[in-house]
């Protein structure tokens, strides 16, 4: 009997298919890994397959590891939330750009339509022309939703409506 029998495992065997299996020790062959339970690697129990095989890991390093996974996961729909950021509906604007706005106190279309574009240039690093370009949009937008055609208007909808005609007359 083995000093280490009993205890945690050392490491941590993580798959592909997100199982994770802890062992003292382990010896790689050709297909795959041989799993013991001990150090001298003689007591063998278990194998995985080499191409279900995502990591080995100390078994502190590899909980952090798979931790820091979920969180990045739950952080990817706090990711989504952008796209229900009001700056994000202006076209044109990144999420660079929008983040940089937002850290400069500009946090809705509105405020920005009132900027100064090249305040906004100096505060984001964009170029004037981009700034002056973004503050014109917010504006075109703040109109729209004070004219009452909502906050879905299309800036372009005298093209669009040309475009559907064309559509229709071709369809005829």
């Amino acid at each position: 009997m083995s000093d280490t029998e009993g205890a945690a495992p050392r490491l941590t065997v993580v798959c592909t298919d997100g199982t994770e299996i802890g062992c003292t020790n382990f010896k790689a062959i050709d297909s795959g890994l041989l799993l013991t339970d001990d150090l001298t690697k003689n007591r063998v129990f278990g194998f995985v397959a080499q191409d279900e095989v995502r990591f080995v890991l100390p078994t502190e390093t590899a909980e952090r590891v798979v931790a820091e996974a979920a969180s990045d996961e739950e952080g990817d729909d706090e990711e989504n939330d952008e796209f229900e950021d009001p700056l994000m509906r202006l076209p044109g604007l990144g999420t660079t750009y929008a983040k940089r706005l937002r850290s400069s106190g500009y946090t809705s279309v509105a405020e920005l339509a009132d900027a100064d574009a090249e305040t906004l240039a100096e505060e984001t690093g964009a170029n004037e022309s981009q700034a002056t370009e973004w503050v014109e949009r917010a504006r075109e937008q703040v109109d729209g939703k004070a004219d009452g055609s909502g906050e879905d208007s299309d800036e372009d909808d005298g093209e669009n409506e040309g475009e559907s005609e064309e559509r229709t007359a071709k369809e005829d």
